[in-house]
């Protein structure tokens, strides 16, 4: 199965990634973070961190606001065709999967 849309895992997993991870308590251990790296190295997903907004104040239960939305903007270039792309190995695997991807996103 393929998920084309904008996804999020979100939770208080109650897990640490480095030792950084962990303010106040007892030091974090590699035994304690070994599961959950291998875990996000497998899901192949990134660890979403606070930026510009400073650190939540009293506890890390403080809610975010998503926006998904994608940025469409047009841009008036011409289209560029190299033919060195036909050299390519996977040329014609990769063009059809663009005209399949195109025909999905018009329906």
């Amino acid at each position: 199965m393929t998920c084309t849309k904008p996804w999020l895992i979100t939770g208080d997993l109650n897990a640490v990634m480095s030792p950084q991870d962990r303010k106040y308590g007892a030091p974090v251990t590699y035994a304690e973070t070994r599961d959950f790296l291998d875990c996000v190295q497998k899901l192949q997903v990134n660890e979403l961190l606070w930026k510009d907004y400073g650190e939540p104040l009293i506890s890390d239960h403080s809610p975010m606001l998503f926006d998904f939305r994608q940025n469409t903007q047009i841009v008036n270039a011409p289209f560029k065709f190299y033919n060195a792309w036909l050299d390519h190995s996977q040329f014609n695997t990769i063009l059809d999967m663009g005209w399949k991807d195109r025909e999905l996103t018009r329906n």
